[in-house]
């Protein structure tokens, strides 16, 4: 399902590209990579629509097991990957499940925002 997407990003998620993707080569690498396969970051249980996607890591030299984790949104009827929040694997736990309603809420209306304001897919 690859081609033209939209990438939005939160700003925490903007404000740490370069710390965790060290080069805008990197990054963009990211992006070609999740836009031909948008659906390969598994479905966070109990936080649907949020997905997260394993990357490797050169700055530590670690592969994708060992690597980053990135979560986004994936909105395929309007074309659009919203980018929430990138970390190693090291760097934190498991959510809670209320986090994960929280997130999952949160989301959602994201989702209704961007399809509302985006109702044509982008060409």
């Amino acid at each position: 399902m690859g081609g033209t997407y939209l990438f939005i990003e939160a700003l925490e998620f903007t404000s740490v590209v370069k710390d965790y993707f060290g080069s805008d080569e990197t990054y963009a690498e990211f992006q070609s990579d999740l836009v031909g396969r948008p659906e390969a970051g598994k479905v966070i249980a109990g936080a649907s629509p949020l997905r997260k996607i394993r990357w490797g890591d050169r700055r530590r030299g670690t592969g994708k097991r060992g690597g980053l984790r990135v979560v986004y949104i994936h909105i395929p009827d309007v074309r659009i990957l919203f980018l929430i929040d990138v970390y190693g694997k090291d760097e934190t736990d498991d959510l809670t499940r209320a986090e994960k309603k929280t997130l999952q809420d949160l989301a959602n209306r994201v989702v209704k925002e961007l399809r509302a304001r985006y109702k044509e897919p982008i060409a």
